[in-house]
């Protein structure tokens, strides 16, 4: 009897009726391993160099800007033809998507090519992620049949792999000299513009909802050659435009400084601004490579303008830590460290881990169709103290960056980052652009360099 029921055991195992019997699952699961530990570090990063234009001709005018909130960049470059054909606005943009550069795109394409005698082009990107670009086209009426002087413009909402057709926004106006965009999609361009047998400074601005307004001329007598930048402060209905441009009279600077809030339609408020040089003899008539910062300190908003002068080669600043309600008088950034040369770009940047401005200029022997040495160098500053701080001491460190031959540069950042974007030419004909991550040049508060 026994062996039957063990036979019939047997059977009803192989047959799946009745399961073995299992081990006990463990009371607790065992600790993980133990993992190496390491200080938390910045969460951006420098990006390496891109080459993002690469042409046989030489690249005669840059721009650079960033998407307001993601930091995603688009840069801009006319390029000279080298021969009687117009020269040609070509812009690259970032695709955050796939992490690379798309490529170089013509824009200034049938009846608003830009022409051979204005090269200025501007780029931005509103919140909603359209990038915008301007330029003047400045060949009017040479010889009978050429279309007349004007701005004119283009978007991209696909991150520049198609862009719209080109619209003239103003007429007689050839130069763009700044270009601002707010987050919800307002723009407004700082223009030079004809003006009886002289040139004006003028403003156009496009709405929210697209539509151009005519352009504002205003009682600012400048140079066809005259540079300039703008900068938007604020949210929302607070949000205010606020800008700097050079002119000179009889060899003497001076500079235009313009407000207006973003949007509402109120009169631009403008203040010509005498420019008393820091020390003696460091200004010549002509103040050009504007650039502009719009950031938030611990205090409160603040603006800073940057620039250099065209034959001494010093860089100056001048800023607000109000938000624009009052200006201090302009402080020397630097000086050239070599017997020859000047520095041709002091692009300022600001770092709200350390609360300090950072300054990226290049020195000292470059510019547009030179191939000599010139590279990157930094300082930092604490906002409005008006002392600068070279890195690496006296003489400064280059940093290592990859330029060799600098011709020009360019430089934006998004709100409230560590992070600089930093384009410029490189060897006459490459639009070189690479990130830097500010942290790494401004020490720590109340550290030392």
């Amino acid at each position: 009897m026994h062996v039957r029921y063990a036979l019939l055991g047997v059977l009803l195992l192989l047959m799946g009726c009745v399961r073995p019997p299992v081990a006990p699952e463990p009371t607790a699961l065992a600790p993980p391993p133990a993992y190496p530990t390491r200080e938390a570090g910045p969460w951006q990063l420098g990006s390496d160099r891109a080459t993002t234009i690469s042409l046989p001709s030489a690249v005669i005018a840059l721009d650079l800007a960033v998407h307001p909130t993601d930091g995603w960049p688009a840069v801009a470059a006319v390029v000279w033809s080298g021969d009687d054909d117009p020269e040609r606005v070509m812009l690259s943009v970032y695709q955050p998507h796939v992490r690379r550069w798309g490529s170089a795109q013509q824009v200034d394409l049938g009846p608003s090519r830009i022409g051979r005698y204005q090269r200025t082009v501007a780029v931005g990107i509103s919140g909603g992620g359209t990038i915008h670009v301007l330029w003047g086209m400045s060949d009017p009426n040479v010889t009978p049949g050429d279309p007349p002087a004007g701005l004119w413009a283009s978007s991209s909402e696909d991150f520049g792999a198609t862009w719209a057709t080109p619209v003239r926004v103003a007429a007689a106006c050839r130069a763009v000299t700044a270009l601002a965009v707010g987050v919800e999609g307002t723009l407004v361009a700082q223009l030079i513009c004809s003006h009886g047998a002289g040139q004006t400074l003028a403003m156009v601005t496009r709405r929210a909802d697209g539509a151009w307004q005519p352009p504002e001329h205003l009682p600012a007598p400048v140079q066809s050659f005259s540079e300039g930048a703008l900068l938007i402060s604020g949210e929302g209905q607070t949000a205010r435009v606020t800008g700097l441009l050079f002119a000179e009279q009889e060899g003497v600077p001076f500079a235009y400084l313009l407000s207006r809030e973003l949007t509402g339609g109120t009169a631009w408020q403008l203040e010509r601004l005498t420019l008393p040089p820091p020390a003696s003899g460091l200004m010549s008539g002509r103040m050009w490579h504007v650039h502009g910062l719009s950031y938030t300190r611990p205090q409160g908003p603040a603006l800073s303008f940057s620039w250099s002068d065209a034959e001494t080669g010093h860089a100056f600043l001048l800023t607000s830590l109000d938000g624009g309600r009052h200006w201090g008088t302009p402080e020397l950034i630097g000086t050239p460290f070599t017997g020859s040369g000047r520095l041709l770009d002091a692009i300022v940047a600001y770092d709200p881990l350390s609360a300090r401005l950072v300054a990226i200029w290049d020195c000292c022997d470059g510019g547009l169709f030179s191939t000599v040495a010139t590279t990157h160098y930094a300082s930092w500053s604490v906002p409005g103290s008006g002392l600068w701080q070279r890195v690496g001491g006296d003489p400064p460190m280059a940093l290592a960056l990859g330029s060799r031959s600098v011709g020009r540069s360019v430089g934006a950042q998004a709100a409230n980052s560590s992070l600089l974007w930093l384009a410029w030419i490189e060897r006459s004909r490459q639009v070189e652009v690479r990130s830097l991550d500010l942290a790494q040049l401004a020490p720590p508060v109340g550290g030392a360099p």
